[in-house]
């Protein structure tokens, strides 16, 4: 017995079988099968999380924007409402405006990211002198494939902070 398997041995090329090759080939594929989606939640997950992170700090840049021009000294600041820097939101995206009309900065969401508001989308938002706002509100974004929303909540107060709900 030992005589043939030498000699199975001797004739056997070293490497890979055609066979062996298709089934480490198969077993990577299936792993990568498994792998993508995972990966792809992840990426939405981050995607939204990047989303929030930037909404919660344009919304204290204008904070401390109408700060800033709500304290100029007595006599000394433009009492035109043109001036006031404000936020308008809408389920795609968001806007920096210069009063009413004038738009500085915008921000359109990625495909499939939606943004739900307590408020009424078309109402500018104002911070007064100290930071606060008139009526406080909630934003909800929310993103195909993301089993948690990033809620935004701010107060009367002018306190704002990022909630992970779902």
């Amino acid at each position: 017995m030992a005589g043939l398997s030498k000699l199975f041995l001797k004739h056997r090329s070293p490497g890979f079988l055609l066979i062996e090759g298709v089934i480490a080939a198969a077993v990577i594929a299936a792993f990568a099968l498994m792998a993508v989606p995972q990966a792809m939640r992840m990426y939405r997950e981050a995607v939204l999380e990047y989303e929030a992170v930037q909404l919660l700090h344009t919304i204290r840049y204008v904070q401390a924007l109408s700060h800033s021009t709500a304290s100029w000294p007595d006599g000394m600041m433009p009492q035109r409402e043109e001036y006031v820097p404000s936020l308008r939101f809408s389920r795609t995206g968001y806007f920096i405006m210069r009063g009413r009309r004038q738009v500085i900065k915008s921000h359109s969401f990625p495909r499939g990211m939606t943004m739900i508001s307590t408020m009424t989308m078309s109402r500018p938002v104002y911070f007064g002198k100290e930071g606060t706002v008139d009526l406080p509100f909630s934003l909800r974004l929310r993103m195909e494939g993301c089993a948690r929303d990033r809620q935004i909540v701010m107060s009367l107060s002018g306190r704002c902070r990022l909630d992970r709900v779902g």
